[in-house]
């Protein structure tokens, strides 16, 4: 999950110009869509599986996967809900055929 995060952070940091944009716009939008399905799809199954996982002291345990599951908090969900939004509001107006290969 904290791969995916971490391009998607990326993607954002581009918009808001914190470091140089190497995607053009369409990509970034369509590549944050995506991501931000698969996160919210991991922190909830992340969220359900806890009580089933390993003792809390283990690396990959409990604590860990709660570690984890904290960094995307409820403000970080709803940008990740935000960026499915925005999508949705410009997906008719992006050349779709430069996305068929993923």
């Amino acid at each position: 999950m904290m791969a995916y995060w971490g391009i998607y952070k990326q993607n954002v940091f581009m918009m808001e110009k914190i470091i140089e944009k190497t995607k053009d716009v369409e990509t970034i939008y369509f590549e944050n869509h995506l991501l931000a399905n698969k996160i919210i799809d991991l922190k909830h199954t992340i969220v359900k599986n806890i009580k089933n996982m390993n003792s809390a002291n283990e690396f990959n345990g409990a604590a860990s996967a709660i570690h984890v599951s904290m960094v995307i908090n409820e403000s970080e969900e709803y940008n990740l809900k935000k960026a499915n939004t925005t999508y949705a509001a410009i997906k008719d107006s992006m050349d779709m055929t430069r996305f068929n290969g993923l």
